[in-house]
C-alpha cells in the first residue's frame, strides 16, 4: 500500500503513528537500534506490518500482468491509492482534501527528524498535491512515467496506464477489496512496537 493507504490505517489505528507509517520506506534497520521517538517506531512497525500483509496474498497483484514482474507490488500500491482517492468520501465519510491536510499537519510535527530523501519526496508531494491528484487516472500515468525514469529496467512502467484502463473495473473492485483485507488484518493483529 502506498501513502494514502498507509495514512488511512494510521488514522484508524493511532494518529501518532502517522509519521513513521508514512515514512516507513525511508528508515532501514532494526527498530530497537533506531534513535527515534517511540511513536515514530510504532509507526515504522505499523508500516512494516502493513507491507508484510500486503505482500502476502495480495488479490490485486495477482491480476496485474506478469510482464510487470518485480514492479507488480509497486503498481498495486499506486493503483490502490488511486481508487482510495477516488472513493475516499464514500468509503470513509470524510473529505479527501481535509484528510490530506490532516496528514500534512501530522507529518509537519516531525520536520526536525525528516531524512534527506524524505524531505525531497515530501516537498514534491505537498507542493504538487500528489495525494489528491491520485484521483485522476492521467496522473497515475504521469506517476509511472516518472518512476520509470528513476529505476533500472523501469521502461516497462510506461505500459501500466494501458493495463489500468483495460482492467479498470476489475482493478477498482480488487483495489478496494485489497485495502479492506489488509486493514482488517492490521486491526486484528497490530500491537505497538513499544508494547513488545
Amino acid at each position: 500500500m502506498n501513502f494514502l493507504g498507509h495514512s488511512r490505517i494510521s488514522m484508524e489505528i493511532d494518529i501518532k503513528t502517522m509519521y513513521g507509517n508514512f515514512t516507513g520506506d525511508f528508515y532501514k534497520g532494526r527498530l530497537e537500534n533506531l534513535k527515534l521517538p517511540s511513536d515514530v517506531k510504532n509507526g515504522l512497525f505499523l508500516h512494516r506490518k502493513i507491507d508484510s500483509i500486503s505482500d502476502t496474498g495480495n488479490i490485486l497483484t495477482e491480476k496485474i500482468d506478469k510482464k510487470f514482474s518485480i514492479f507488480r507490488g509497486v503498481i498495486s500500491d499506486i493503483i490502490i491509492d488511486h481508487f482510495l482517492a477516488l472513493e475516499w468520501e464514500k468509503l470513509f465519510n470524510e473529505d479527501l482534501n481535509d484528510s490530506i491536510k490532516m496528514v500534512y499537519r501530522e507529518l509537519d510535527k516531525y520536520r526536525d527528524i525528516y531524512t534527506k530523501d524524505f524531505t525531497e519526496v515530501y516537498n514534491w508531494i505537498s507542493q504538487n498535491n500528489i495525494l489528491y491528484s491520485y484521483k485522476n487516472p492521467e496522473n497515475i500515468k504521469k506517476t509511472f512515467a516518472g518512476i520509470s525514469k528513476r529505476v533500472r529496467k523501469g521502461n516497462i512502467l510506461t505500459e501500466v496506464y494501458d493495463e489500468l484502463i483495460k482492467k479498470y473495473d476489475l482493478f477498482h473492485r480488487l483495489g478496494i477489496e485489497e485495502f479492506r483485507r489488509t486493514a482488517d488484518i492490521v486491526h486484528t493483529e497490530y500491537a505497538p512496537f513499544d508494547n513488545k
